[in-house]
């Protein structure tokens, strides 16, 4: 198993008010069943070429932007209940 690097346990400590502050390897945070603490703990991986702080957060900033941006164009829909999925 892979244990959290300093970024990844930065993050497992402040995400979602520290309910992920006891997980240890990154294994453990693609099974907790939070999709965005699993893809943050995957963007800041050294696996993934994150080694330094300059692109830890060049990478939470660019996912920050985008979800700006689908977070715009929700809340031009009108105020009704969504269909369900197919």
């Amino acid at each position: 198993m892979s244990t959290l690097n300093d970024f990844q346990s930065t993050a497992s400590r402040v995400y979602g008010g520290g309910d992920f502050y006891g997980i240890t390897y990154i294994e453990e945070s693609q099974n907790v069943g939070d999709g965005l603490f699993g893809f943050i703990i995957t963007e800041l991986s050294t696996h993934e070429d994150c080694r330094d702080k300059e692109t830890a957060l060049q990478r939470l900033k660019s996912a920050q932007a985008e979800l700006q941006v689908v977070i715009d164009a929700i809340e031009t829909l009108p105020d009704e209940t969504v269909k369900s999925e197919r």
